[in-house]
């Protein structure tokens, strides 16, 4: 599993909670139909898990709007974990079960997209 982190600033950008809502929906929905093919017929699936604090609605600093930010960021990971997805009901052939790759696997499938 790799773990990323992407800071946005959106100087003069204002979104409502209905249309952050939105936005966060459409691109969860744009990353999931996305898959890592670790070797030929062995496919992982992509998702993403996003969190936003705007300023200075919800901080005035640096490290609190990060905070906020990180936080809602784990809080719908944890939700769409406990959702679960198509490719984590087992759903296709192509879905690896649990710890069927080794490090090995996935270090040559890295390679040729490195």
């Amino acid at each position: 599993m790799q773990e990323v982190f992407c800071w946005v600033l959106m100087v003069g950008v204002v979104l409502t909670g209905g249309a952050w809502a939105k936005l966060r929906l459409e691109l969860q929905q744009g990353v999931d139909v996305l898959s890592f093919e670790v070797r030929p017929g062995t496919k992982l699936p992509i998702a993403i898990s996003i969190g936003a604090a705007v300023f200075p609605h919800d901080g005035d600093s640096y490290e609190t709007l990060l905070a906020t930010a990180d936080s809602r960021m784990y809080r719908d990971k944890t939700r769409r974990k406990r959702q679960g997805s198509p490719d984590a009901a087992g759903e296709g052939p192509s879905t690896p079960k649990a710890g069927s790759l080794t490090d090995g696997d996935l270090k040559r499938a890295a390679v040729g997209i490195l």
